[in-house]
């Protein structure tokens, strides 16, 4: 008995050392690419961080939150968390520099190995840490978690992070489900609305998990109402600017109604794309020469408003059409069937065979324990404002991968093990 605590803290030392020694793979492969691609150098500014970038650098050169150019455009195209980051970064290392591009990947890095350590421990609270461990290791190996870390200024990294952590607290919640617990699980979720406000759907689909896991929905109910609070008074000074700015209630972000406009009308203008029309969301493939004159000449939310008046004209005169766009919206996220050319097809097979092989652990009865649905609804609703909206874009999918990576290493650990089952049987009979 008494070497039971010694043995129980060799096997934990053990596992330390086998996280971190993914960890530190992962470092290595993301650094390798780095350097070999040298990804802290862009073409241009666009290209830089895209949206994020160039808000960014109007914020860092003293122009608000705002797109930059003749007149300034006060904007609330991205949610504010990470252009204020790049903008903090560009005010210590430089506007568009690559010492500034080297230290946001270098951040983006962290992120995503933590992301490692945040899958270890759901792999772990769903399973056992052989399963923690590969989810681990897949994610520190994986193309897309890669090119998010060090070829993309963008935030999905930090989303990632985010989904994982939030599904730990939830899972957290459910085994004591206290008003401290939520509010701590609020708090993450609206800091990272701030970041990228879709992930606010886990709340209610979360909360409905939670009713009926711990059998009380009138308890449920409560813990969802004070998690509203504490989101509401998080993102609340943000809606309050945007209200200031453009004189009428815009959400975190306002791009919804862009979004659901270029994903469902059809073009009728072909070839009229302007770049830097664009960048300050004007469709003009969409929309006619007068309604491209007209939103030009007035405020992003003014813009926006008619953009999303007019999706949902349309809407309604097309249900059909749009449900069937919807559809295979929603076929397209799951198979990245829309990709082109060689490079499309090689990215749409990678997605595919992950997305088969964490399927293929629904087969498995671990794979179908009641804290295990929690995964799969969180995976399955993250793209939904995608669903509904814009062309997929493998991007879109990526915080749902990062929590795919259990389900797909539940799977090739119960492999592993029936095949070192086999080869002992095997040994057995020969001796």
């Amino acid at each position: 008995m008494a070497d039971e605590p010694h043995s129980a803290s060799r096997a934990r030392t053990r596992e330390r050392r086998q996280l971190l020694a993914v960890l530190v793979v992962g470092l290595l492969v993301r650094l390798a690419v780095a350097v070999a691609l040298r990804t802290w150098e862009f073409p241009n500014r666009w290209a830089y961080a895209f949206e994020m970038g160039w808000i960014g650098g109007a914020i860092s050169e003293g122009l608000g939150f705002s797109w930059p150019g003749t007149p300034v455009q006060p904007t609330a195209w991205m949610a504010p968390g990470y252009p204020y980051l790049i903008a903090g970064v560009f005010e210590l290392f430089g506007t568009f520099s690559r010492a500034s591009a080297a230290v946001l990947e270098g951040l983006q890095t962290a992120v995503s190995l933590a992301t490692c350590v945040a899958l270890h421990a759901l792999g772990r609270r769903l399973h056992d840490h052989r399963t923690g461990l590969a989810a681990a290791a897949i994610f520190a190996v994986y193309p897309p978690a890669i090119h998010f870390s060090v070829q993309k200024i963008w935030d999905a990294s930090l989303e990632a992070l985010a989904v994982v952590g939030l599904t730990l607290l939830f899972l957290d919640l459910s085994k004591r489900p206290t008003t401290g617990r939520a509010a701590l699980l609020a708090l993450l979720l609206g800091l990272t609305s701030l970041f990228e406000p879709t992930v606010l759907v886990l709340l209610p689909a979360g909360f409905v998990w939670l009713g009926a896991r711990i059998g009380s929905v009138r308890h449920a109910a409560r813990l969802a109402a004070l998690s509203s609070l504490v989101v509401a008074l998080l993102i609340a000074p943000w809606l309050v600017r945007n209200a200031v700015t453009f004189d009428r209630f815009v959400f975190v972000k306002s791009n919804v109604g862009h979004e659901l406009l270029i994903g469902n009308l059809p073009i009728i203008r072909p070839g009229t794309h302007v770049e830097d029309l664009r960048v300050k969301g004007v469709p003009d493939e969409h929309l006619t020469a007068d309604e491209v004159a007209f939103v030009e000449r007035v405020d992003e939310g003014t813009r926006t408003r008619y953009y999303l008046g007019k999706s949902l004209a349309w809407i309604r005169a097309h249900p059909g059409e749009f449900v069937a766009k919807t559809v295979r919206r929603v076929v397209g996220m799951w198979t990245l069937t829309r990709g082109r050319g060689l490079g499309g097809v090689m990215v749409g097979a990678v997605y595919v065979a992950f997305l088969v092989t964490a399927l293929a652990s629904l087969v498995l009865p671990q794979g179908r324990r009641r804290d295990a649905v929690l995964l799969w609804l969180f995976v399955v609703l993250l793209p939904i404002g995608n669903y509904l909206t814009v062309a997929t874009h493998w991007r879109y999918r990526f915080p749902s991968e990062a929590l795919l990576a259990v389900p797909a290493a539940l799977t090739l650990t119960v492999i592993g093990r029936r095949l070192r089952g086999r080869a002992g049987d095997r040994d057995g009979l020969s001796g």
